[in-house]
């Protein structure tokens, strides 16, 4: 039996709908609240933040993907990295007690940091800048205390489901957005049907023990291509000033200070334009040799189906 947590998520939602599919696969959802799967998917609702109580049903559990995480970067950072944490550690605690053979962990490229590098591999050096991303790299270190264990390291994901990429795509359509920097830097993305297609594979090898995996699109989309890619799809011109990237962190500061003025939650623009700015390449190359990984989804055909959800969940 696997075991997915935070499978109400958008990558737990998407791998739940691949897998269920699959007739020798036996599922358990754990979510923090009721959420409708297919009838084969047995589902068990408990907050991961507190210690998991006793189950019979862990006893058939051989393999745990743990997707669960709080993604805020508005919250305080104390907060975020002590949930975060706590939910890492119930999971091992789990899997220790009912000795579950094997767990998938869903990191983050994140780990990283935002400094510009060209060819980042699984041995570059990591130096996360935000709470979440130093929560995922906690929650690394805890995870390899197991016997056997797989990490995944993506950037930023998108696709069906993804509210952050709808906003990007509503400032274009209303002219709102504009260009950071000189725009050519190379934007690291990849569709969450791409990393349920790597999580799948290592279900399915289970010769593959105790390695750490970049999963990205090995198509290089810099921000100005990717900007103009959304715009072409809407009908609408590209943004056509360009500001600093420093201008920009200064511009979202004063725009959170507005919303925080007006009782708004907070939006994190500070993040988005870290993301928006960097120019990095995620070297996908070990996934691609070992797991004979191939990123399917072009950024085109992904923008689309994602522009047709954001448009119909406006109606």
């Amino acid at each position: 039996m696997i075991l997915i947590s935070g499978a109400g998520g958008h990558i737990g939602r998407a791998l739940i709908k691949k897998l269920s599919k699959k007739k020798d696969k036996e599922l358990l959802a754990l979510v923090y609240r009721y959420v409708k799967f297919p009838p084969k998917v047995r589902i068990l609702t408990c907050d991961l933040t507190k210690p998991v109580k006793k189950n019979k049903i862990f006893s058939h559990v051989d393999t745990i993907i743990h997707l669960a995480a709080k993604i805020d970067y508005t919250s305080p950072k104390e907060k975020v990295i002590a949930q975060n944490t706590a939910m890492t550690n119930n999971i091992v605690k789990l899997a220790k007690r009912y000795k579950i053979k094997r767990i998938i962990y869903m990191s983050s490229a994140s780990v990283y940091g935002h400094a510009d590098n060209e060819n980042i591999i699984e041995e570059t050096s990591c130096h996360p800048e935000s709470a979440y991303a130093y929560s995922k790299l906690l929650g690394e270190r805890e995870i390899r205390k197991l016997p056997h264990w797989i990490i995944f390291r993506a950037p930023v994901i998108y696709g069906p489901g993804f509210e952050s990429f709808c906003k990007l795509i509503r400032l274009i359509e209303k002219h709102r957005m504009f260009l950071i920097g000189n725009a050519k830097n190379n934007v690291a993305m990849v569709h969450v049907n791409d990393v349920v297609d790597a999580i799948i594979k290592v279900i399915e090898n289970k010769k593959i023990d105790k390695q750490i995996f970049n999963i990205a699109s090995d198509e290089l989309i810099s921000q100005e291509k990717m900007l103009k890619v959304i715009a072409s799809e809407l009908r609408v011109s590209l943004p056509a000033f360009y500001v600093s990237r420093e201008l920009a962190l200064g511009l979202a500061t004063t725009y959170q200070k507005f919303e925080k003025f007006f009782g708004r939650k907070a939006t994190p623009l500070h993040e988005y334009i870290e993301v928006l700015s960097a120019d990095r390449i995620i070297n996908i190359e070990k996934a691609k040799k070992i797991l004979k990984f191939r990123p399917r989804v072009k950024f085109k055909e992904g923008v689309k189906e994602l522009i047709r959800e954001c448009k119909s969940s406006q109606h």
